[in-house]
């Protein structure tokens, strides 16, 4: 009966992965698009200035502040302003709104580039209102575009889930080490500078299972610990035989603040994630768990402030057959 109900929930799994294409598929138009005519209407606003194409690249390549609503502070408003004057945008009344449309709309960090904008706008101050209203409208597409780009992200995680969770495991030898390395090389490229990950891969005899599962496992865990860390910290990876005879052990360790002790037996279940409303779809601890243990392995972790470890357990080839 138990077979039976795996076997469902795996046809299931694979339904819903492909049902899933279609919407991904126009997510990704659809971002695509919206990138493009931003892209489009920030250029029409950089060809004022000469001087300030990489106002462009910025405005579309790095992370946005969303647009911000209520009241604004008068002295952030007037320390704008003072900027903006200093730069010969304008002077007066004028550039106490401009600065806070600029505020507003998240682009107060970008007085550099914008500035010279301002100054060139034909018309005075009505080509200057124009100019910010386009500003003001260009940032809400950019918070809209991010937060499509972010769902699309996670759309794409759930599906690549769900088509790992209704592949059954395959019984071939694995190297540990090679997979294991390429992850690692991939998130050294990717990691903040500040973060420091180093590894220490021993020799060892394959297990049986499948390559990229347990790529997806190597990439959870590691992926998991960098959160812990954020923008500085470190992270250790060791793998090697393990204490049990004629099994292999790969530990990530991360010296972030540690799992809260009343969330910690709660890691690993399906959709239960401390990251809150920035990201995370509680699935990758969930995932991993579940490919190690259809290999005939085991996935542990303990933690403590300073130092978190997440410890997997395989037999070798050879220990265990994997029922297809």
């Amino acid at each position: 009966m138990e077979n039976t109900q795996d076997t469902h929930a795996d046809q299931l799994a694979a339904a819903l992965a492909h049902q899933m294409k279609t919407p991904i598929a126009a997510l990704q138009a659809a971002s695509g698009n919206l990138r493009r005519n931003l892209r489009g209407l920030l250029e029409d606003l950089a060809s004022l200035d000469g001087e300030t194409a990489r106002f462009v690249a910025r405005a579309l390549d790095e992370p946005a502040a969303p647009p911000t609503t209520g009241l604004l502070p008068a002295d952030r408003i007037a320390a704008v302003a003072a900027r903006l004057e200093t730069s010969g945008a304008g002077a007066g009344e004028e550039m106490k709104q401009a600065a806070a449309s600029l505020i507003r709309g998240g682009w107060d960090t970008w007085l550099e580039e914008i500035a010279p904008l301002l100054r060139a706008a034909r018309g005075g101050p009505e080509g200057r209102t124009l100019l910010l209203d386009a500003l003001d409208s260009a940032a809400r597409v950019r918070s809209n575009l991010g937060a499509i780009e972010t769902s699309l992200d996670r759309v794409r995680t759930l599906s690549s889930t769900l088509k790992l969770l209704s592949r059954p495991a395959r019984a071939e030898a694995v190297d540990i080490a090679g997979g294991l390395t390429a992850t690692l090389e991939l998130f050294r490229q990717m990691l903040p500078a500040q973060v420091r990950l180093t590894s220490r891969i021993d020799r060892m005899p394959p297990v049986l299972g499948g390559g990229d599962l347990l790529n997806e496992v190597w990439t959870n865990l590691i992926a998991n610990a960098s959160q812990a860390v954020g923008q500085t910290g470190s992270i250790e990876v060791e793998a090697g035989a393990s204490g049990r005879e004629g099994w292999m052990s790969v530990s990530v360790v991360d010296d972030g603040p540690g799992i809260d002790p009343q969330a910690l037996p709660r890691v690993f279940e399906p959709f239960f994630t401390m990251r809150g409303a920035e990201g995370g779809t509680g699935l990758g601890l969930a995932l991993a768990r579940r490919i190690v243990e259809s290999l005939g392995g085991a996935l542990s972790v303990e933690s403590r402030p300073g130092r978190t470890c997440f410890t997997v357990l395989l037999p070798a080839a050879g220990q265990i057959r994997v029922e297809a």
